[in-house]
């Protein structure tokens, strides 16, 4: 049987994933593929996942001068990234440390505010216990709180007392504010 050179041709002819003809520019030292985009290394051709391979360095850290691999470079790369992760990770314990201090003295301060508004009923005196449980910079009430929740806040602090406008409830809202201070 004897071959044409048109049937050769095509037999080598390579195709990407949408089944067009792809010009092949190597083939890879790794393994053995047809590779279009070539990079070097060490003076052998790859393609751009086997060349993370081989070298171990990802290709967010890959430094190249034209198509040649500077190892040098990318290891340095990598290694100052590597270094930022740590510095943001460490920043970033150091932030949640200081919440969580921030939380802890909040939840000894206002225990008697939050113990009052999880056992009244209704959802906004529960997200409330929960705005002063979750505050994470402020340590003061008046600024957890907006206005209207801090005066709010008071007349059920001053109802747990007395009826309203009785002499028990005008005392409940004045410890109150003396407890936690007054909006400004």
């Amino acid at each position: 049987m004897i071959v044409s050179e048109s049937e050769i041709e095509m037999t080598s002819q390579i195709l990407d994933a949408y089944g067009r003809s792809v010009e092949s520019l190597g083939i890879c030292a790794r393994c053995g593929a047809n590779i279009k985009y070539i990079f070097t290394f060490n003076g052998q051709t790859y393609g751009s996942e086997c060349i993370e391979v081989v070298t171990g360095i990802g290709k967010d850290y890959q430094v190249f001068n034209g198509k040649d691999l500077n190892l040098e470079a990318s290891k340095a790369k990598k290694t100052q990234a590597e270094l930022d992760r740590t510095t943001r990770l460490a920043a970033y314990e150091v932030r949640q440390q200081a919440i969580r201090e921030v939380q802890q003295a909040n939840a000894t301060r206002f225990e008697e505010v939050v113990y009052l508004l999880e056992n009244t009923t209704g959802d906004f005196c529960a997200s409330v216990a929960n705005q002063i449980k979750r505050a994470e910079y402020h340590t003061e009430l008046f600024n957890i709180l907006s206005d209207r929740q801090f005066e709010i806040i008071a007349e059920i602090y001053g109802k747990a007392l007395g009826r309203k406008n009785s002499k028990a409830y005008d005392a409940g809202v004045n410890e109150f504010h003396e407890k936690y201070g007054e909006k400004e």
